[in-house]
């Protein structure tokens, strides 16, 4: 299911999610994910997403399985973002049209301070200027 917000769009599988910006390289994804907060997405200076209620099981999301990825859509190039569902596997390419795709970073346990999910100030941000 494909939702589109102002500055990226959120498509949701049985899987985990996809963000897909639609600006350039220069505007990171920041990624706020705990148990206080909740789950939101911000974008290009925009205002907090709330999108746990597009989301379906937000607490299942795995941060320490992310993978960001440079993207191609037509000739402009743009940051995605896969998070799978803890103990699944998500292929950005069988949700969303790219010319083209390469892995940026890959996440794992060792990239988060251990318990990570109940600090109340930790965001994650992805995607670097260029």
């Amino acid at each position: 299911m494909l939702t589109v917000y102002d500055t990226f769009h959120l498509v949701t599988s049985p899987d985990g999610i996809l963000l897909v910006s639609t600006k350039s390289l220069k505007d990171p994804f920041v990624i706020v994910k705990n148990e206080k907060l909740g789950f939101f997405v911000i974008h290009a200076g925009q205002a907090n997403y709330d999108v746990r209620f597009e989301v379906k099981n937000p607490s299942e999301l795995d941060l320490c399985q992310m993978t960001c990825y440079w993207v191609a859509i037509a000739e402009h190039n743009h940051w995605s973002i896969a998070i799978p569902y803890k103990h699944r596997t998500l292929d950005p390419n069988a949700l969303y049209a790219f010319t083209s795709i390469s892995i940026q970073k890959q996440f794992s346990e060792n990239d988060f301070p251990e318990h990570f999910e109940a600090y109340g100030s930790l965001s994650i941000i992805t995607g670097f200027v260029e």
